[in-house]
């Protein structure tokens, strides 16, 4: 958790690098007292990092349409490096014990649970005069995590022999689950002529078998309105 918090502070900084130096851009033409966060709509991606266990990287693209004052319809798709839950990683570490002690050898493993995720949801945002937005979001969709674990005995991988050691890995840890996803989160967008910058702190969760997969995700996005 304390990672995620400064990684809310890494994008919140961004934001505040990003802002000014849009505010310079050449030919970048000023909007005017009360110019709204989109007339129309918008399409940008964004960079950032998540974390369920272990912190990572997050990567996507967005794209809203503008449908009433400040509601906007959104749709957006997505990269996480790693989804594993602490329930995975302990249960591929008691393998990795059970190996130790059946072969005298020392044993080691890893476990990492690529998430890929497509949402569609409203976002609300609050226009203010100054061109800094902040706003609130709901999204539902679907998502796929994949568990890749990995297993080691005296330094060699052996988990495509773990049958020969008498370990057979079940379903939670060698799967690819697609399962229903919802989500949720807060923003700043800063606009400025056709551009804008966005930082923002989201949860994703999927629904993902014996523990759901509960996706933090801190990250600055750029692009265009329109």
């Amino acid at each position: 958790m304390k990672r995620v918090i400064c990684a809310v502070g890494m994008a919140t900084a961004l934001l505040a690098v990003a802002v000014p130096a849009m505010a310079q851009t050449a030919g970048a033409p000023a909007p005017s007292a009360n110019a709204p966060s989109v007339n129309i709509g918008y399409l940008g991606g964004f960079v950032g990092v998540g974390a369920v266990q272990n912190v990572n990287t997050v990567a996507g693209g967005e794209v809203g349409i503008r449908v009433f004052h400040g509601l906007d319809v959104i749709a957006e798709a997505g990269w996480a490096k790693d989804g594993i839950t602490r329930r995975r990683t302990d249960l591929t570490a008691t393998l990795a014990t059970l190996l130790q002690n059946s072969t005298g050898k020392p044993a080691s493993s890893t476990i990492i649970a690529p998430v890929y995720f497509g949402m569609g949801g409203l976002r609300y945002v609050f226009d203010t005069p100054i061109g800094i937005h902040p706003y609130v979001l709901g999204e539902v969709g679907r998502a796929s995590v994949e568990y890749k674990p990995r297993f080691s005995v005296n330094g060699t991988d052996v988990t495509d022999s773990l049958a020969t050691y008498g370990v057979t890995l079940g379903g939670d840890l060698v799967n690819k689950e697609v399962r229903t996803a919802y989500g949720g989160g807060v923003g700043l967008l800063y606009a400025r002529g056709m551009f804008y910058v966005d930082a923002s702190l989201r949860l994703l969760s999927i629904k993902t078998d014996s523990q759901n997969t509960s996706l933090t995700r801190a990250h600055v996005g750029l692009g265009l309105r329109f």
